[in-house]
């Protein structure tokens, strides 16, 4: 049966057996470009033309993926037309990608949003995830993000209060305790090496603090270095005697083996 025949350009008409995965590709490269309107009219040409056909069909996939959250792209794609390089609605802008899959477009988001904001953690923990799910997630290792990592580890309270974190970071560089809070977070979700960096950021900032000594010391003992952890904690009750999850700690660490 012949082909049906479909626009594919402004004068031209194609009816090869090209011309559904032609048409597809198009459609993603319209996507990296945000051209919304022609990625999703070509994308519906190309299943008209030959659903069958593989790389239409894995471009079909990704589509659906992305219809339920297209709206809010786009409305942060407008966003960021007019403040470019916002590095806090680049990482928003590569949640939504992650969460639809979309590793490709995730990756170009978070990398933009590393350059901008170095001392941000979510476009480093979402280029880990775009890393991930595109295959390459020894790459990550280099990012300091504990394998195996999934976007499905984090809770939704825990990205709000990271996105918090990263926003309060922004306008007060110096400011130790938000460091300290940070790391205590990452702690949490079992990345101790990204939260020894921000423990450390925070001592750096003000050798006195008993909550960088401690996530120093949570951290250090998760990466196996238990003398280390237990010389931070020691610190950590010296300079406050009242920090009860520290006292804890200690005796935990010094308990029977």
């Amino acid at each position: 049966m012949r082909k049906k025949e479909i626009a594919i350009g402004p004068n031209e008409f194609n009816t090869g057996e090209n011309a559904a995965p032609a048409l597809m590709q198009r459609a993603l490269e319209e996507r990296r470009m945000h051209r919304w309107t022609e990625a999703v009219d070509d994308c519906q040409k190309a299943i008209a033309l030959d659903a069958l056909d593989p790389d239409v069909h894995r471009g079909q996939k990704l589509f659906l993926r992305l219809a339920p959250v297209l709206a809010e792209i786009r409305e942060l794609d407008a966003r960021l037309a007019i403040t470019p390089g916002d590095d806090q609605l680049l990482a928003d802008r590569a949640l939504l990608f992650l969460r639809s899959d979309d590793g490709e477009m995730a990756l170009l988001d978070s990398e933009a949003a590393a350059k901008k904001a170095e001392w941000a953690l979510r476009p480093k923990l979402f280029r880990a995830l775009a890393l991930v799910s595109l295959d390459r997630a020894a790459e990550g290792q280099n990012l300091g993000v504990e394998q195996p990592f999934r976007l499905t580890s984090l809770s939704p309270e825990f990205l709000e209060t990271i996105a918090r974190l990263d926003a309060e970071i922004s306008l007060e560089r110096d400011n130790a305790e938000l460091y300290v809070t940070r790391a205590w977070q990452l702690n949490e979700i079992g990345q101790p090496r990204l939260a020894l960096e921000d423990a450390e950021r925070a001592a750096t900032l003000d050798e006195k603090s008993a909550g960088a000594c401690l996530e120093r010391g949570y951290a250090l003992n998760k990466l196996g270095r238990a003398d280390e952890a237990l010389e931070q904690i020691k610190r950590a009750t010296e300079l406050d005697p009242q920090l009860t999850p520290a006292q804890q700690y200690l005796a935990e660490l010094q308990g029977p083996k």
